[in-house]
């Protein structure tokens, strides 16, 4: 497939034409730049690389950045605020409908009549609604990238409790790069790209929302800049793969591509945030929820 035009994002220079990896290398020297872009400085130390789209970005020149760079991303979190929400007013429906029309069983082929005492759970149904939309619009999660500390730090906001601690250091990161996801529909297939980070483990953390297939060279450049700023390895995604790490005794050894769809290591594998809730406990917030709502319903039928 030909290569799309590439985009230049806020890590990039004026002259950069993408995010390819031709040009430079882990072991190439390059003088100290001046003029505020992501020229390099001193050569980096050599990391074992076995991908071709893997290496060791120049410096970036940090003195024309600014010094916190805000990376904004929807957190688990923040996405299981939304999905209560829309289950609390699923919820409500439900016992309206419930208590004002009844239901038809198309298996014993019986109306059910209305019972209109379950009209009297639609508003707790509405205030559980209105309590999550409330907790997603004051929940503001996000990292941050020190350019002068070369560090990530990580913001947590909940109502008014406020906490930035330190997420990764500079000796903790061993990768920056993208990673692409198949996705699947009914008609059709197509692909999603993200930024990650990997830690020295080998966990990935998701530092981006994930894009369609027109933003991988974006998000490619940002990537390396990223890398650049924080003195690390950059994976430079193809088309259509996604990133692996091989992991021996419990460290990471290096990155490199493939074609194949590693559900498990991006559903379990993947390191977020100190204050950030595991997609495992949002799914068990969110069945817990429903459990307790069809209890209520069917107690209350009886």
């Amino acid at each position: 497939m030909a290569d799309a035009p590439r985009k230049r994002s806020a890590f990039s220079k004026p002259g950069d034409s993408g995010s390819g990896g031709s040009g430079y290398s882990a072991s190439s020297n390059y003088g100290s730049g001046s003029d505020g872009s992501l020229e390099p400085g001193n050569p980096m130390p050599r990391r074992e690389i076995q991908d071709g789209n893997v290496y060791i970005p120049p410096p970036a020149d940090v003195e024309g950045m600014p010094e916190k760079i805000k990376v904004d991303l929807t957190t688990p979190l923040e996405f299981m605020w939304v999905v209560v929400a829309i289950i609390a007013l699923f919820a409500a429906f439900y016992f309206y409908s419930e208590g004002t029309y009844g239901h038809y069983s198309k298996h014993s082929r019986t109306h059910y009549p209305p019972q209109p005492h379950m009209l009297a759970y639609v508003h707790y149904a509405i205030f559980a609604a209105c309590l999550s939309f409330l907790s997603w619009v004051f929940t503001d999660n996000y990292y941050i990238l020190n350019t002068r500390q070369r560090k990530i730090f990580y913001h947590f906001k909940f109502f008014g409790i406020v906490n930035i601690t330190e997420y990764l250091s500079t000796e903790q990161i061993f990768a920056i790069g993208v990673t692409g996801m198949k996705k699947h529909s009914k008609h059709r297939t197509w692909w999603e790209y993200k930024i990650v980070v990997v830690d020295n483990h080998g966990r990935l953390t998701d530092f981006s929302n994930s894009s369609r297939d027109d933003s991988m060279y974006e998000l490619n450049s940002r990537a390396r800049g990223m890398a650049a700023v924080i003195g690390c390895q950059f994976a430079d995604c193809p088309t259509e793969s996604n990133l692996r790490v091989q992991i021996e005794n419990g460290m990471a050894q290096y990155v490199y591509f493939d074609h194949s769809v590693p559900l498990l290591q991006s559903f379990f594998g993947s390191q977020r945030g100190p204050d950030d809730v595991h997609p495992l406990v949002a799914f068990g917030a969110i069945a817990g929820t429903l459990l307790v709502i069809f209890a209520i319903a069917y107690m209350s039928s009886r």
